[in-house]
């Protein structure tokens, strides 16, 4: 619990910056700017996901057998993110026009991940919250000084650069001295596909893109079914929203790699059973952003998407049932239940993609969020009776 909310007060801090930044870009970027920016993320978010998240995964809970890969896995990532960047190219025409541009915000996302696993693993939480506070408060500080200094247009292009900037300024942090890690070390590809190749890794890869996926079908679905102005806001509602999951990404981050390595399962009972705690506090907050939000968005983003404030109410109730559920996930990955996993999410991507088609004519960037809050709803609950019931029956036995 103590860990817990050491990092939780340091990621408190960065996301308070990160919002700055975020209410300055809502504000000051057009709205066709800040759809396009908001697709960039999203391709980048996928990249994350499926590349960065899942190996991440995979060293924190086989770090035995990947120790002395890690210049490998970032190689890999690194390819991937080349991959990747050719296929949104192909498929959304947005990319096509600063392709460059995403190939750098991938590759310093692939270097800042890679930095903020290692320092994960090795239970390091100073540095691995200091590494987002310094990227945050970069990032904001490229963004206000180019638009009350430089006086220059806050473009697309422009604000990812920036983006790219901020995340590499981790490289000094992957120091030997610092990680006890050699960054140059000598590439191992064929015993790492090997281990990636095994059945229990495949899946887990599945997982991460199902999960990627399905975090971006929001935004994805609304580019292709609705407008402009629908992107800009329900990206805007999703800046807040994210505010709400800042404790749950606090307390997924420290859960994973303390699970992994505990064996007593009533101690990891007694983990989840804080987590539960927690949730009532994080339930107080949730219910006082929902009756201060119209007073209090409209003020953050000038007025300029009021729509967003009904948006923003509905994705609380998922933040609600994501901190609820998510977090027992780690237990998943833990008893390496890919299959089951795969299969919720599988049965959410159906479930999100349905809703947007059928909700989005109807009911606008609102159907968007209804539909979020379903299949969101699906994949975590059915992970918490999962796990639950995994618990019961390692603690009986």
């Amino acid at each position: 619990m103590k860990t817990i909310l050491k990092v939780f007060s340091a990621d408190m801090a960065a996301k308070f910056v990160a919002m700055i930044t975020t209410i300055l870009l809502i504000r000051y970027m057009s709205d066709h700017n800040y759809a396009d920016y908001t697709i960039f993320v999203a391709s980048t978010n996928i990249f994350n996901q499926i590349a960065i998240s899942s190996f991440g995964k995979m060293y924190i809970v086989d770090h035995a057998s990947l120790k002395g890969k890690e210049s490998t896995l970032l190689s890999i990532e690194m390819s991937l993110s080349i991959f990747i960047t050719g296929m949104f190219w192909i498929i959304q025409p947005v990319v096509r026009s600063n392709v460059f541009a995403l190939v750098l915000l991938m590759i310093s996302t692939c270097v800042f991940g890679y930095a903020r696993v290692i320092y994960q693993q090795q239970c390091k939480f100073k540095v691995y919250t200091i590494l987002e506070i310094i990227r945050v408060a970069s990032f904001l500080a490229l963004v206000f000084t180019c638009h009350y200094f430089a006086k220059t247009e806050l473009s697309a292009f422009v604000v990812i650069i920036f983006q790219t900037i901020s995340l590499a300024l981790c490289i000094p942090f992957l120091s030997q001295r610092r990680t006890n890690i050699t960054i140059f070390q000598k590439l191992d590809f064929k015993s790492l596909f090997k281990f990636l190749l095994q059945k229990e890794q495949l899946y887990l890869f599945v997982y991460a893109a199902l999960m990627a996926i399905l975090l971006q079908i929001d935004v994805l679905a609304l580019k292709t079914w609705s407008t402009d102005y629908d992107v800009s806001t329900y990206a805007s509602a999703f800046k807040y929203y994210n505010m709400m999951l800042l404790l749950l990404n606090t307390v997924n981050s420290v859960l994973l790699p303390k699970i992994s390595s505990e064996e007593n399962y009533y101690n990891i009972s007694k983990m989840y059973k804080q987590q539960d705690i927690l949730s009532i506090a994080l339930l107080v907050g949730i219910v006082i952003a929902i009756v201060i939000a119209p007073c209090v968005l409209p003020i953050i983003d000038g007025g300029k998407y009021p729509e967003a404030i009904g948006v923003f109410r509905i994705l609380c109730i998922s933040a609600i049932i994501s901190f609820w559920g998510s977090p027992y996930n780690n237990l998943l990955i833990k008893e390496k239940k890919y299959l089951s996993i795969c299969t919720r999410f599988i049965i959410g991507i159906i479930v999100a993609i349905a809703g947007n088609y059928i909700l989005i004519p109807r009911m606008g960037v609102n159907g968007t969020a209804i539909s979020t809050l379903i299949s969101y709803g699906i994949v975590n609950l059915s992970s918490r009776v999962h796990a639950k019931m995994i618990i019961k029956e390692k603690i009986r036995g």
